[in-house]
């Protein structure tokens, strides 16, 4: 479920540096599709000290529905975005985070496992220009496996260096409930053990995030892109005894194919 969980979050991550380039296909009217392979490095668990490579798929799709509304895929995330004029959007993003198990990693023997957790909620999205945007979401917990909610508020800017290469910069400050906290952090009496004891995080900012892309066009069609990234874990998230480093980077490397 680890393998799976980490394909889901890449194609989440490796799809974030043609965001720009995907609104402008959507505001023309015409489908996008991306679909490709790549290989991500990143902690085993957020907050673990170590970490595991694999292979991943890049996915983004999106389909102008009508003018000014857009349904989209991209990685873990589906949603539909109406746009009030040519900076506001409004929209419902749907989520799956999957479940985490206490064999991901020995520092989590003897957890209980968390279940896959759907989540829905709004985006708000102010583009300040076409190359700075501004967003906000909120994903609330519809499955009952952590039965909270977390929020995110934003930045990504997206700079050209040639007619074929994309630069892309982004960051957030990101914010969980309690019983998100305590579901992902947290430590029960009966879970204590020598160098894990009990812990009951409150609600809170659990990090901000920062990362930077760059896609390279080869042909019309195909591209190699990058990410680099980290989660920086702040207040009661990053004391929790289940996290061994606060800084949490993550690199993916990938080749892709735009219809």
């Amino acid at each position: 479920m680890r393998t799976l969980l980490t394909l889901a979050a890449a194609a989440t991550l490796a799809t974030a540096t043609t965001y720009a380039e995907d609104s402008r296909a959507e505001t023309a009217g015409g489908p996008n599709v991306t679909i490709g392979a790549g290989v991500l490095v990143k902690p085993e668990y957020s907050g673990a000290d170590s970490y595991d490579t694999m292979a991943i798929p890049v996915l983004s799709l999106s389909k102008e529905l009508t003018r000014g509304n857009t349904v989209y895929l991209r990685g873990l995330q589906a949603g539909l975005d109406h746009a009030i004029d040519d900076q506001l959007t409004v929209g419902a993003v749907a989520n799956y985070r999957f479940k985490r198990d206490s064999s991901d990693s020995n520092r989590l023997r003897g957890m209980n496992d968390i279940d896959g957790a759907y989540e829905i909620g709004p985006k708000v999205r102010y583009q300040l220009s076409p190359q700075l945007g501004l967003e906000a979401t909120a994903l609330f917990d519809i499955s009952g496996a952590y039965n909270g909610y977390t929020a995110r508020a934003g930045a990504d800017y997206s700079m050209p260096l040639s007619e074929v290469t994309m630069l892309t910069f982004a960051g957030g400050l990101n914010y969980g409930s309690k019983d998100f906290n305590n579901t992902y952090y947290g430590v029960t009496s009966a879970q204590a053990i020598a160098g894990r004891p009990a812990y009951n995080p409150g609600s809170g900012f659990t990090n901000v995030d920062a990362s930077v892309g760059v896609r390279h066009s080869l042909t019309q069609h195909w591209s190699v892109q990058g990410n680099l990234g980290a989660d920086y874990l702040m207040g009661d998230v990053s004391d929790s005894p289940l996290v061994d480093a606060e800084l949490q980077p993550r690199l993916m490397l990938g080749v892709a194919y735009t219809f």
